[in-house]
């Protein structure tokens, strides 16, 4: 279990039992929890079934010969909870309601619990530890539910999993010189989400911001599809959180026309183009000055 959670990146956790009961050495994080939880969360089969199960028939054995029936201590997936929340699933709980350290002093515990929800396309996970055990008047009563049940109400109301920018979506275009076409479109290459206050979800002048950059003013033909012409930064709070790439919306070949017209065009622009021409202008009208002399003398 060490090792598996060394593995798992945790650096605030170190296990001295594998039932979990407390021991001073038996010791974890917040975050740590929830690096293990994400783990069988997304890589062991079975896992969420069982953590999301209210109850379980267990057959008879010698010593139950009816058997027996266990209930979920999760409050968040009881129906009957003051707490349920058709949208959570899992994961555990855990709970003491006082423990002693190594000199024998007694203190007062409390409640861990990790959860996830499933609403409106997107998934929390969350970890909370500490949780009192005991309300004002020494009652047992289940903070940590309720901190996750106000969450949870809080997440969903208060943000939305928004598409900032699609795979495809048409962003600029750029001109294209020697082609067969003079535009080309230039298009997002993936998708980018990501979670923003429900408020500004519909503000166009809002905190997530798109700033294209080009890497040509222009292109020269041939121009292949997927070629990369350019970025777009996703810039939320004048941080830049996601870098997308404009690519080449389609392919445009050479036009062997507008290239030998774009040859002509570059050649009169050059510097020695001017003196050349003169030069043989010069020649030809020598030519026939020359041509028109030699008829006189015959």
């Amino acid at each position: 279990m060490n090792a598996t959670a060394k593995r798992l990146g945790c650096t605030g956790t170190h296990f001295s039992n594998t039932h979990g009961l407390w021991e001073a050495e038996n010791y974890s994080t917040p975050y740590d929890m929830y690096l293990i939880s994400r783990y069988a969360y997304d890589r062991v089969p079975g896992f969420m079934e069982i953590c999301d199960t209210y109850s379980y028939d267990f057959p008879p054995n010698v010593h139950n010969p009816e058997g027996y029936t266990m209930f979920t201590t999760n409050q968040l997936i009881k129906p009957s909870s003051e707490f349920y929340l058709d949208y959570v699933h899992g994961i555990k709980t855990g709970s003491i309601d006082e423990y002693y350290d190594d000199e024998g002093t007694t203190h007062p515990g409390g409640r861990s619990l990790v959860t996830t929800a499933r609403k409106n396309g997107y998934t929390y996970l969350l970890v909370t530890m500490q949780a009192p055990f005991y309300n004002d008047s020494g009652e047992k009563y289940q903070y940590s539910a309720l901190d996750h049940y106000n969450l949870y109400e809080w997440a969903y109301k208060s943000f939305i999993y928004q598409e900032v920018i699609s795979k495809g979506e048409i962003c600029t275009e750029l001109d294209v010189l020697q082609g067969e076409e003079d535009r080309i479109q230039l298009v997002a290459d993936s998708d980018f989400t990501t979670i923003i206050p429900s408020d500004l979800a519909e503000d166009k002048n809002g905190p997530i911001q798109r700033k294209r950059t080009l890497h040509f003013d222009e292109v020269i033909a041939p121009v292949k599809k997927g070629e990369i012409l350019g970025k777009m930064d996703i810039v939320y709070q004048g941080e830049v959180v996601k870098t997308v790439d404009l690519v080449a919306a389609k392919s445009i070949e050479r036009s062997q026309i507008a290239y030998l017209a774009d040859r002509a065009k570059s050649l009169t622009e050059t510097s020695w183009f001017s003196p050349l021409l003169m030069l043989l202008i010069a020649c030809i009208l020598i030519n026939i000055v020359l041509m028109a002399v030699r008829r006189r003398r015959l």
